[in-house]
């Protein structure tokens, strides 16, 4: 505002007449830095932070486990098929346009 303008055009005129211990930055303190929850809301904050890490590493693991078993359909078709990979690839590439 209005206030910082005058600091500043203060600031210009000590700076300029060489006199540097006038200088002075005044530093602003931000209001409202503190975040106040209430329990409910630690709990829900506390089972975020904590919750959606290990329930996408259980879908990760999960994903994973079921990849290596070879339960996906498309590697069951290509065993089914007897393909080899290069094969297998070249099997899937006819339904890519």
């Amino acid at each position: 505002g209005q206030g910082s303008n005058l600091e500043f055009t203060s600031n210009i005129f000590n700076w300029l007449s060489a006199d540097d211990e006038l200088l002075s930055i005044k530093t602003n303190i931000a209001s409202g830095t503190s975040l106040e929850l209430s329990k409910a809301g630690r709990i829900g904050l506390t089972l975020l932070w904590l919750g959606l890490p290990i329930a996408l590493f259980t879908f990760g693991m999960m994903r994973w486990l079921r990849r290596r078993k070879g339960s996906n359909p498309l590697i069951q078709d290509l065993k089914k098929h007897g393909k080899s990979l290069i094969s297998g690839i070249k099997y899937l590439n006819k339904f890519i346009p």
